[in-house]
């Protein structure tokens, strides 16, 4: 399944099970220095889209968008990528 969606550009990376020892938890190590809240509010999108619920799943997006405008980590993002560096997220 993760292949098939992975194809069809609704997810962005899969680790398979012939992975090496460490592929997953340095994957995860990767998703926790970036801007968790973001993430995490975009995984809420993502599992009402994969309930069948495009709707909501489209109203969850909207709001979590408008509410990652005000947080720091935006303004972190913005500045990193006018600056041309890695941002430094801090989860807020």
């Amino acid at each position: 399944m993760a292949t098939k969606r992975f194809a069809w550009d609704s997810v962005g990376h899969v680790i398979g099970n012939d992975a090496p020892p460490g592929a997953a938890l340095a994957f995860a190590r990767r998703l926790a220095a970036g801007p968790t809240r973001a993430l995490a509010l975009a995984k809420r999108a993502i599992n009402e889209d994969l309930a069948g619920d495009i709707a909501r799943a489209r109203d969850t997006t909207l709001t979590a968008q408008l509410a990652c405008f005000g947080t720091r980590d935006f303004a972190e993002g913005v500045n990193a990528l006018a600056d041309r560096r890695s941002p430094r997220f801090i989860g807020k």
